[in-house]
């Protein structure tokens, strides 16, 4: 999204891209699947925060009914590194806390790293996490 040259845009547009990405960066925004257009899916997985990030993230995500959840933590070449959450989630929004570490308990080493949601019906979402340390 940084890349998008501004120029494309109207200074009113300039300004709510850049008061989103200030809101994005510097604190937790209210967020529905109503309002980023998306209200056909059951569960969606959130953009963590903080991204990147050095000791913990915050891996948010919306169900719009109590529904079973896995949340999976992959490395870039499709290894399945940690499960940090696998259960009933209740409706509305949730968030769940990855300290870095793999499931054997070992500190996972810089990268870029897949969070996965999935849900018994198949139901999947996707996002990324870099991991500095």
């Amino acid at each position: 999204l940084l890349s998008l040259p501004l120029y494309y845009l109207e200074q009113s547009g300039v300004s709510s891209l850049l008061s989103i990405l200030l809101l994005d960066f510097f604190e937790e925004r209210q967020w529905s699947p109503d309002s980023a257009g998306v209200s056909e899916k059951r569960v969606m997985l959130l953009p963590n925060y903080p991204n990147p990030f050095k000791d913990l993230t915050v891996v948010p995500f919306f169900a719009k009914e109590p529904v079973s959840v896995s949340l999976d933590i992959f490395n870039i070449k499709g290894q399945n590194v940690a499960r940090i959450h696998q259960g009933l989630s209740e409706s509305g929004r949730s968030s769940i806390v990855w300290d870095g570490f793999g499931s054997d308990g070992s500190r996972l080493p810089n990268g870029l790293y897949i969070i996965s949601l999935t849900t018994p019906d198949g139901s999947k979402d996707y996002t990324k996490a870099l991991l500095i340390r």
